[in-house]
């Protein structure tokens, strides 16, 4: 028997650290999660993302993998419409073991220079104390460097559901 999802609304301070501890033990330890970002035409687009929880935000970089175009579409697409959505689940062939969080709410790019670079800096920080494979010189050793002028998205949660089989241990 699967627990109905459960939400929260920005309307409730830190809403985040409101969820239940379970959702946001998954939510910070995740390893990777699925950004969804809608463009001007109202077409949506979701990639998988390396992120990181940092009080009550969500951070993910654009790293120094090898791309096709330094303005990826995802940020592009925030150009054109805040709107984002991301997702983190936990998935196993014991379906009992499964759960889910998502979380709506607006897209913003702290970019290298400007009011934000204080905070940019700190996600990335963040970012690399989580993921040892940003400490990579060069992609392809295993992972990516992640520069100290790398572009960093922030998304502001607005709301956030979760979801996991009922009876599942307290994680």
């Amino acid at each position: 028997m699967a627990e109905a999802p459960s939400s929260t609304s920005a309307g409730s301070g830190g809403l985040l650290a409101s969820l239940p501890g379970w959702a946001r033990s998954l939510l910070a330890g995740g390893r990777v999660a699925r950004l969804a970002t809608v463009d001007s035409e109202g077409q949506p687009s979701v990639v998988a993302v390396c992120y990181v929880l940092a009080g009550d935000r969500l951070y993910s970089p654009i790293d120094g993998k090898p791309k096709k175009t330094p303005r990826l579409r995802r940020l592009r697409d925030l150009d054109a419409n805040p709107r984002v959505a991301l997702v983190v689940d936990r998935w196993e062939e014991d379906w009992r073991k499964l759960a889910w969080v998502s979380v709506r709410g607006r897209g913003r790019v702290l970019e290298e220079r400007g009011a934000d670079e204080d905070e940019r800096r700190e996600a990335i920080g963040a970012l690399r104390a989580k993921y040892p494979q940003y400490g990579a010189t060069e992609a392809g050793e295993g992972g990516a460097p992640l520069p100290d002028s790398a572009t960093v998205i922030r998304v502001d949660a607005e709301e956030a559901r979760c979801w996991r089989f009922a009876g599942e241990e307290e994680a």
